[in-house]
């Protein structure tokens, strides 16, 4: 795909990876909608046009869309980013915080491909970027929410390749692992007893040594640039490709004990 003169909506382009990737693409020549709740507050980088969307209920982005009149714009490519993290014990948390985690990473996400994907035809086709997590393959030790809505847009991918007409829509599922960005810093709740310090200290080294938000951003470029659809692994080795491997070679219970292993979240107290 040549990328110059596309035109792109990145969703949660405020900060972290969706600014990034905002950044990237007006860096070749993309034109660059990115949303946000509260557009008023960011201070936007050069070239990408603010948009007030709100992905936290279906209601909320298409009341967003309608009032941004998204429908008159004509968008070669839609990036699902947007997103935060609660982090806790599913048993212990309120429901409603498990709620919105997956109204907002999932529904949402949906909402935005169903606006999108009716306006794409063969003449004027387009690409759909799902950001996923690793956490698909591997979930992340008390963050059920996070884990059920990515497995879900991953799912959600996966169902779309089988529908849609490739010549007409190309869907991208960018399986991300650890990045270095300040998402643990946004997350809703926090660790509660021994164990789950052990789990958030162990996910906050990962996500220190992981690649950068721009790293990930020109991975994304590159991908587009190869008109690549699927499933696209962007992380350090080990999680891009080992683990994938590894996660296919061995038994559930031999994985299982290996994520264990890797957020030190063993039984001891």
């Amino acid at each position: 795909m040549t990328l110059t003169g596309k035109t792109a909506l990145v969703t949660g382009a405020s900060r972290g990876i969706g600014r990034a990737i905002a950044e990237a693409f007006v860096g070749v020549g993309i034109q660059v909608l990115g949303t946000s709740r509260d557009p008023d507050a960011v201070e936007w980088p050069q070239g990408v046009v603010p948009v007030r969307l709100d992905l936290s209920s279906p209601e909320s982005v298409q009341q967003g869309w309608d009032a941004g009149k998204l429908a008159e714009q004509h968008f070669d490519i839609v990036v699902n980013n947007a997103g935060a993290g609660t982090f806790g014990s599913f048993a212990e948390r309120d429901w409603e915080q498990w709620e919105q985690q997956v109204a907002t990473l999932l529904l949402g996400a949906m909402k935005v491909a169903h606006l999108s994907l009716g306006r794409w035809t063969s003449e004027r086709p387009g690409t759909l970027v799902n950001v996923s997590s690793l956490a698909v393959e591997y979930p992340i030790p008390y963050m059920s929410g996070y884990n059920v809505a990515k497995a879900g847009l991953a799912a959600f991918c996966e169902s779309l390749s089988l529908e849609c007409d490739p010549a007409v829509v190309r869907v991208l599922e960018l399986r991300l692992g650890d990045v270095n960005t300040r998402f643990n810093d946004s997350m809703v709740g926090g660790p509660q007893g021994s164990r789950q310090e052990r789990v958030w200290e162990a996910m906050c080294r990962h996500v220190a040594k992981g690649p950068s938000s721009e790293e990930v951003a020109r991975q994304l470029l590159k991908l587009l640039q190869r008109d690549r659809s699927g499933v696209a692994r962007v992380g350090g080795f080990f999680q891009a490709f080992v683990a994938s491997v590894f996660g296919r070679l061995v038994s559930h219970r031999l994985k299982r004990a290996a994520n264990l292993s890797y957020y030190n979240a063993g039984s001891k107290r």
